[in-house]
């Protein structure tokens, strides 16, 4: 392919009509710069050469008086300024001699600037790609990439466009040379793609590939740290660019680089490329990594000051944009997983987003790219709130130590409520004056005890003035009452004698005063969508040696305060209680008010921080609430609380920095995802999955069974007869060439199967009545009892993955299903026993069930899985095994003692254990307690894929039944397996 038709070439400039306005931003908006139409890149040598350019620059410097340098020599000095031949050489003393001065800004750099760039250079790499480029042609073209941590490289799709494409790559890495201009020796590495590879359109997307490369890569060159930030750069600051400018060797741009003006997608900068350096990365002169370059475009004289020429900008997309995108993607879309891996590189938060960044915000639109989705993003701030509670320490009459980092926090996590103990009303004022001045925020403060004294620990809130309302609310005087009770009046609370049993302790059972705050929401009601507010309960229960007792203690108070605020004050809304706890609240501590039609859930973390929310179900509009990782010791019944694992715990990406820097208590952050539509039905959602189980799900239907296409004997079994097919290699081979040619997942035919499968429920039923129906399901559909043959039915079609290979399950390596199919007709059954050669993993072990059937060729719990890994795991249960501990690595994942942590798939091993408990209850698996409560939770935070709706569609063709976790996530949640 010649440079005329290189794909690096004819870019589109990527706009939006939504570019210049974010409506409902807490931030605002960066200036932007009208969307053109693009040329071809240049290098940019007359950038600044053709005409000097106005530039709307934070200091607001002018440059239309800027003399071209050529013209110094002859120009006159400036009027007062005297002529330098005038001036006495050596005369020290001379009012116009000045040794030292900075002209203009200061140009200093510090002396790491050239340590850390040459280490960010050094994951920087050619790309050499043969194949079929992005617009459909033929041919050979170059590009330019980086790696990004976890082996991951990232580039422009125009650079590559496919898996084919990037399965032909070649990464060529140290291709540059020395000072005496001597070429330096390479290392070629391959991409795999199989395992690893997303990738947006270049038009109408945001044109990156991420693509999985040789280990031995990132060994070696090390990787570009990648954040989330929104606003890591200026206008006017330099955009280092380290590139293979037109397929040479690699060269370093960080000169006459400014960055000319940005969106929250974009950055328009000056720095110098050509064709080849697309996928190069964009760094601030911290080497901090901004943007993705991938094309440039002509400035139409229309749109520049009055007499400017037209010139040359170079663009890149922010990775605060691609951040979003990934996080965006519904967990239905087949790059779901792969999503997920490469925001696990991402450090940092984006401060227009916040810290979670677009989690809940669902933007879907039907047909629209890309680009657009993370547009509506921006826009998205109607649908959820977001909070954090935090003990500061000593933030009441030390504040003006700390006050400097607590704002700075603020400003960067972007969040609506910040619950702040051992503060103090003027820690808080202060707080709120310095964000105002420092940052231009606009922040508003409560406390729990208004009058309280500086030298007074109390609870304080702070809002964001432009997202939320937030008033303080007095508790009902019978309340009030049980909030001030000591040890001396126990034997006075007449009111509660028959709901609690009193523990004696010593002191005040709140030191703390606990604030009522009635929160709204302030930007739902621009978006026309329905009001939402809910109760606010900050919490401090101080430590004392008796402090257990007066925690459990102050529970039950503050479960009985909202009991009766409920049933006789018409406090009809969701409540939130948090803060520092010094304990979990358990779900026994607030199970009376369950009674009352609340839902209550917990979680904590280790530093005995916590908070509960209570929802009222069918009758509220959050939707979920999403933790920060911290947070996990969950007590979530209903599947509602999501824990955001990809979130940055560190102090925006500085793994030096922690926020015990600042306290011993780490942040707690949640956000309340909140639905906009109501159910006329019900009056009000109740999140994704609860109202279609509630309308679907249910008594049987017509059940319909197709044989297996192409084979007979594929019929259906009476009592627990087994059917055989018997199929020799050849007509297993063809079998799998028959399949590879049919659709992988058709979403409509299999709603309508889902459809006719569930039926309607009948009626209101409790856990147990809801398990023994679907129970009851599960075990009457499944119609063919399949012997266990896996080269029969599960590699040839049920296991296979889009790409039409087989995936190990637990390490994730790719395996053709020919291999497999050839290996189990090679070696007899008995032989693979007898070896340890088992190609199929049973997610449940066949020991736990004597190897009886039909649960041994029960499809739902088979998958590939080659020797090494199984044997790997053996015969012990899952097990979730928390960071710090000790652990026995692997590539399949981490045993220790009588647990297994697969590395990969946690939720796809979860929903088909959770199957086995419920077609199977009659078999004793040892799940219960913890252990049961470890698969729930990976089941909600790993939702199924299209590799999983594939699955659950297969094997109802080949067997009957359905796996129900796979069709309702939540619906694992409502079941009460008897554990």
């Amino acid at each position: 392919m010649n440079a005329q038709n290189n794909p690096s070439l004819n870019v589109n400039f990527i706009t939006s009509k939504d570019d210049q306005k974010r409506q409902h931003n807490k931030f605002g908006t960066l200036s932007s710069f009208p969307g053109l139409a693009f040329n071809p890149e240049t290098t940019g040598a007359n950038i600044l050469a053709e005409a000097m350019v106005q530039r709307h620059v934070a200091d607001e410097r002018d440059l239309e008086a800027f003399v071209p340098d050529t013209d110094i020599a002859d120009a006159p000095p400036p009027p007062g300024i005297p002529d330098l031949s005038e001036v006495a050489a050596g005369e020290d003393d001379n009012e116009w001699i000045n040794y030292e001065r900075v002209i203009d800004l200061p140009d200093f750099l510090p002396s790491w600037f050239f340590d850390v760039g040459c280490k960010r250079a050094s994951a920087v790499c050619k790309i050499e790609v043969t194949g079929v480029d992005y617009k459909g042609r033929s041919g050979t073209w170059y590009g330019t990439g980086f790696l990004i941590g976890s082996n991951i490289l990232l580039t422009n799709h125009h650079i590559l466009n496919s898996r084919e494409v990037a399965k032909n790559a070649i990464c060529i890495f140290n291709y540059q040379t020395d000072s005496y201009g001597k070429v330096l020796p390479t290392d070629t590495y391959m991409l795999q793609p199989d395992k690893l590879f997303i990738t947006s359109q270049a038009s109408g997307g945001l044109d990156f590939t991420a693509c999985l490369i040789e280990s031995a890569a990132t060994q070696k060159y090390g990787y570009v740290p990648i954040f989330r930030h929104a606003f890591g750069i200026k206008n006017d600051d330099c955009a280092n660019i380290v590139q293979h400018p037109d397929g040479q060797h690699k060269a370093i741009v960080v000169q006459k680089n400014e960055v000319y003006s940005q969106t929250d997608i974009t950055v328009l900068y000056t720095s110098d490329t050509m064709p080849g350096s697309s996928g190069a990365f964009v760094c601030n002169n911290a080497w901090k990594l901004v943007a993705l370059h991938h094309a440039s475009r002509k400035i139409r004289e229309a749109d520049l000051p009055t007499n400017k020429k037209a010139v040359y900008l170079n663009e890149g997309i922010k990775m605060a944009a691609i951040a979003t995108y990934l996080e965006g993607l519904s967990d239905r879309d087949e790059n779901y997983g792969a999503a997920r891996k490469v925001l696990d590189t991402f450090n940092g938060v984006d401060s227009a987003m916040g810290y979670f960044g677009s989690l809940g915000r669902q933007n879907s639109v039907a047909g629209a790219g890309d680009l657009e989705l993370v547009t509506t993003s921006y826009k998205g701030e109607e649908k959820d709130i977001d909070i954090c509670f935090w003990n500061i320490e000593w933030f009441n009459k030390h504040y003006k130590q700390k006050i400097k980092d607590v704002a700075w926090e603020i400003s960067v996590q972007n969040l609506d409520i910040w619950v702040l103990s051992e503060s103090s009303p003027q820690a808080a004022d202060a707080l709120v004056v310095y964000l105002k001045k420092h940052y231009n925020l606009d922040f508003a403060t409560l406390a729990s005890e208004p009058d309280a004294l500086s030298s007074k620990q109390t609870t304080t809130v702070l809002w964001n003035t432009k997202t939320v309302d937030i008033e303080k609310i007095d508790w009902p005087e019978r309340v009030e009452r049980w909030l001030q009770l000591d040890s001396s009046n126990f034997s006075n609370l007449q009111e509660l004698q028959d709901e609690l049993e009193l523990e004696k302790v010593d002191g005040k059972i709140f030191d703390r005063y606990p604030g009522l705050f009635k929160v709204t929401a302030r930007l739902r009601e621009n978006a026309g969508v329905k009001p939402f507010d809910f109760m606010l309960i900050p919490l401090h229960l101080k430590a004392m040696a008796e402090g257990s007792k007066r925690r459990r203690f102050a529970c039950r108070i503050l479960a009985e305060a909202m009991k009766h605020c409920l049933e006789h004050e018409d406090f009809d809304a969701d409540w939130v209680l948090g803060g520092d706890l010094n304990a979990t609240i358990v779900s026994g501590d607030l199970e009376e008010l369950t009674g009352g039609g609340l839902v209550a859930m917990s979680a904590s973390d280790a530093e005995e921080q916590a908070f509960s929310y209570l929802k009222r179900p069918f009758r509220s509009l959050i939707d979920h609430v999403y933790l920060s990782p911290s947070l996990t010791d969950r007590t979530d019944k209903d599947g509602f609380m999501i824990l955001a694992r990809e979130r940055d715990t560190t102090r925006d990406g500085n793994s030096n920095g922690d926020y015990l820097t600042i306290s011993d208590h780490r942040p707690i952050m949640i956000r309340l995802s909140i639905n906009n539509e109501l159910d006329t039905e019900k009056g009000e959602t109740q999140g994704n999955d609860d109202h279609v189980i509630e309308d679907i799900l249910g008594v049987v239907g017509d059940k319909f069974i197709k044989s297996i296409p192409g084979v007979k004997g594929g019929s259906k079994t009476k009592g627990n007869d087994i059917s055989e097919i018997s199929l020799s290699k050849e007509e297993a081979l063809q079998l799998l060439e028959e399949n590879k040619k049919r659709v992988y997942f058709n979403e409509e035919e299999d709603k309508v199967a889902k459809r006719a499968y569930y039926g309607k429920m009948p009626g209101a039923l409790n856990a147990k009545q809801l398990f023994n129906h679907f129970q009851g399901l599960v075990k009457e559909t499944h119609t063919s009892l399949l012997s266990y043959k896996p080269a029969v039915y599960v590699y040839p079609w049920v296991d296979l993955q889009q790409d039409l290979t087989l995936v190990n399950l637990y390490s994730g390596e790719a395996t053709e299903p020919e291999s497999l199919i050839e290996a189990d007709f090679e070696i007899d059954e008995q032989d693979l026993e007898s070896r340890g050669m088992y190609n199929c993993e049973h997610v449940v072990p066949q020991s736990w069930f004597s190897k009886s059937n039909p649960q041994r060729g029960d499809l739902h719990h088979l998958f590939a899985c080659t020797p090494g890994c199984n044997s790997f795991r053996g015969n012990i249960p899952y097990k979730e095994f928390p960071d710090w501990e000790e652990k026995v690595m692997d590539n399949c994942g981490n045993r220790e003692g009588d647990g297994f942590e697969p590395k990969r798939a946690k939720g796809v091993v979860a929903r088909a254990t959770l199957y086995f408990m419920l077609r199977y209850p009659e078999v004793q698996v040892p799940y219960k307690g913890v252990s049961l409560n470890d698969l729930l939770a990976w089941n909600l935070e790993e939702p199924p894929t299209i590799y999983e709706f594939h699955r659950n569609a297969a094997i109802q063709e080949l067997q009957g039944n359905r796996n129900p976790f796979i069709d309702f996530t939540k619906l694992a949640t409502k079941l009460d397996f008897g554990r």
